[in-house]
């Protein structure tokens, strides 16, 4: 069926390419096809792969640019929430920079708080307010 794709495991494409490349009696694509079900248009982009890279599957390539926040920025974030939850973004943000010496945007604070599973809500000034006094 040509245009039908699918998924081959990397243990799938590992042993077309011992098949292909056995010392003794390689075999030929058509007997790996009737083996394997992996079609011989594959078969010749996975010996290609393998001759180059050496690898059997493709590795991703990590797209975007790298988090400006570390992971001990992330807990510092997590422990100033903690320990005072109605801490607004902006004093994050200034503890951030005082503290750590990382200056990242309000925005940025907020996604890797999403991230890491914290739920925003908003304050009312009214109630925090009668709390103080």
């Amino acid at each position: 069926m040509p245009g039908v794709r699918r998924q081959i495991s990397s243990d799938v494409k590992r042993i077309v390419v011992e098949m292909s490349q056995q010392a003794d009696v390689p075999l030929t694509r058509a007997q790996i096809r009737s083996l394997t079900g992996v079609a011989e248009s594959t078969q010749r982009r996975i010996n290609a792969l393998y001759r180059c890279t050496g690898e059997v599957a493709v590795r991703p390539i990590e797209c975007g640019r790298r988090r400006v926040m570390h992971a001990l920025d992330v807990m510092f974030l997590e422990g100033l929430v903690e320990r005072r939850p109605d801490i607004t973004l902006l004093e994050m943000q200034q503890a951030l920079g005082e503290v750590c010496d990382v200056d990242v945007s309000i925005s940025t604070i907020c996604r890797t708080l999403k991230r890491v599973g914290f739920t925003r809500k908003q304050v009312c000034t009214e109630l925090t307010d009668l709390a103080y006094e």
